[in-house]
C-alpha cells in the first residue's frame, strides 16, 4: 500500500537524480536508460511530479543528442503534467531551441514571446536552487575524479584537431615520398657516372684501335677480361655498343632531371604542410581545441572486461568526426571523418560502438557508418534503412545492430554492409541496445 508508493517514489527520484547527474557529466546514454527507468517506475503508480522530470530529462537527452524532433515530443508530454510556471518556463525554452534546430522560426518566436509574458519571478526564486544544484554537481564531479585518482591509472586524450591529424599523417607519407625520391636520385646519379665511365673506356678503345696498324689488338670491354680481338670487329662491336651506352646514358640523365624536379616539388609540398601545422597548433587554436566536449564513446568490451586480445584503443566523437585514441598513452592515432558525398552534409554521429578492428556509428541523418580502422581513409559502407536519428548501436565482425528514434532494430552484414533484419514493435525510439556473440 502506502509504504510500497513511497518506496517506488522514492526509487523513481533516486533514478531521476543520477540522470541528472550523468547528463551534466556528459554521460548522455547512460542518463537515458535512468529518465526511462524513472518514467517506468512514475506510470506504474501515477506520480505525475516524477512523470513530468522524467519526461524533461528524455527531452534535455535527445537535445544532447541531436535528436530534435523525439526531444519535442518528450517537452511536449511534459507540458500536460507540469503545473508550475517555473517548469513550463524551462520546457518552453528546449522547446524553442527544437524549433530553431528544425527550422520552425515562427513556432520558435510564439515560444519565445510566451516565455517573456510569463511571471518571471518563479525564475527569480528559483535561481540560487538551480546555482546550488550546478554546485554541488560539479562538486561531486570532482569528487569522482579525486577517486578515480586514487583508485586506477588516469589517461589524458591528446587533443588534436581532425585537420592536424590528416596534416601530420600527410607530412609523414611526404618525408618517405622525398626519401625514396632522393634513394633513386642517388642511385640513377651513381648510374650515370657509370655510363660516362664506359663511353669513356669505349671512346678510348676506338680511338686506339683507329689509330693502330695492327690487325688485331687486345680489349677488356668484349668479354670482360682481356682478349685478343680483330681490329675489325672491336670497332664494329665498340661502336654498336657505345650507341647503346649513350642512349642508355640520355634516358638516365633524364629521369635524373626528372627525379630533381619531383624532389624539389616535394620539398616544397613539406614546406607548406608545415607552416598549415603550424597554424593549427596556434595557441588560439590549442585555446578552442581544450573546450572539446565528446558526445560518444566506446571501447573494445575485451579491452575494458580483461579478456581476449582487443586493441587498446578508445573512440570517441564530436560533430561528424570520430577520434581513436591509444588507451595506454592517450595518443591520438586517427581520425575518421567521411566526406559529404558519402554520408552527407548533416552526419553528426549520435550513436558509436567500438569491437575489434571496426568502429560503428549511427548518424542523426539515419545512417549506420562502418569504419575498418587499417583502412581508414574511408568508410567500409554507409548502410542506409532507418527513418530517423540513428541512436544507439553495437556490432562484432560479422553483424551490427542499430536501433533509431524511429522505434526500429535493423540488424546488418558487418563485412558486406548489407541490411538483413528489420525489427519494427517498440512503442518508442531504442535507447540502447547490446549484441552477444552467439545471438545469432
Amino acid at each position: 500500500g502506502m509504504e510500497q508508493s513511497a518506496a517506488i517514489h522514492l526509487h523513481a527520484e533516486v533514478n531521476g537524480k543520477v540522470a541528472e547527474v550523468h547528463l551534466h557529466l556528459g554521460s548522455v546514454e547512460v542518463a537515458i536508460v535512468y529518465f526511462g527507468r524513472q518514467l517506468e517506475l512514475a506510470n506504474e503508480m501515477s506520480l505525475r511530479s516524477q512523470r513530468a522530470a522524467a519526461f524533461v530529462g528524455l527531452g534535455k537527452c535527445y537535445i544532447e543528442k541531436g535528436d530534435f524532433k523525439y526531444a519535442e515530443s518528450f517537452l511536449e508530454e511534459s507540458l500536460d503534467v507540469i503545473a508550475d510556471d517555473a517548469s513550463k518556463i524551462e520546457v518552453y525554452s528546449n522547446l524553442q531551441i527544437c524549433c530553431e534546430s528544425l527550422g520552425r522560426q515562427q513556432k520558435a518566436a510564439e515560444l519565445e514571446h510566451k516565455i517573456k509574458q510569463m511571471n518571471m519571478s518563479s525564475w527569480d526564486t528559483s535561481r540560487p536552487n538551480v546555482e546550488k544544484a550546478r554546485s554541488d554537481l560539479l562538486a561531486m564531479q570532482q569528487r569522482l575524479v579525486d577517486v578515480t585518482n586514487e583508485e586506477a591509472k588516469l589517461t589524458t586524450l591528446e587533443v588534436k584537431s581532425a585537420k592536424l591529424v590528416k596534416l601530420q599523417c600527410r607530412l609523414k607519407d611526404k618525408k618517405e615520398e622525398i626519401d625514396d625520391i632522393a634513394h633513386t636520385l642517388q642511385e640513377l646519379t651513381a648510374l650515370s657516372h657509370e655510363l660516362e665511365s664506359v663511353i669513356q673506356e669505349l671512346e678510348r678503345e676506338i680511338k686506339n684501335a683507329t689509330m693502330s696498324k695492327k690487325k688485331r689488338v687486345m680489349s677488356r670491354l668484349i668479354q670482360g677480361t682481356s682478349q685478343d680481338v680483330r681490329t675489325s670487329e672491336l670497332l664494329l662491336r665498340h661502336r654498336e655498343k657505345l650507341k647503346q651506352v649513350r642512349t642508355q646514358l640520355d634516358d638516365c640523365m633524364a629521369d635524373v632531371f626528372d627525379h630533381e624536379m619531383k624532389l624539389h616539388n616535394a620539398k616544397d609540398d613539406l614546406r607548406s604542410l608545415e607552416e598549415d601545422i603550424q597554424l593549427e597548433q596556434s595557441p588560439l587554436m590549442v585555446r578552442v581545441l581544450n573546450r572539446r566536449e565528446y558526445g560518444n564513446m566506446s571501447m573494445d568490451t575485451n579491452v575494458a572486461t580483461g579478456h581476449g586480445d582487443g586493441d587498446d584503443y578508445i573512440v570517441s566523437s564530436e560533430g561528424s568526426a570520430v577520434y581513436v585514441h591509444s588507451l595506454i598513452s592517450g595518443q591520438l592515432t586517427n581520425v575518421l571523418l567521411g566526406n559529404e558525398r558519402q554520408c552527407g552534409s548533416a552526419c553528426v554521429v549520435t550513436a558509436l560502438c567500438y569491437q575489434g578492428n571496426r568502429v560503428y556509428m549511427g548518424t542523426r541523418n539515419h545512417l549506420v557508418v562502418s569504419w575498418d580502422l587499417s583502412k581508414p581513409d574511408a568508410p567500409a559502407f554507409v548502410g542506409k534503412g532507418h527513418e530517423a536519428a540513428v541512436t544507439s548501436i553495437s556490432g562484432d565482425d560479422k553483424k551490427v545492430i542499430s536501433g533509431g528514434a524511429d522505434k526500429l532494430i535493423l540488424i546488418w552484414n558487418a563485412v558486406s554492409g548489407n541490411l538483413l533484419y528489420r525489427v519494427p514493435g517498440h512503442s518508442r525510439g531504442i535507447h540502447h541496445i547490446r549484441v552477444g556473440p552467439d545471438w545469432f
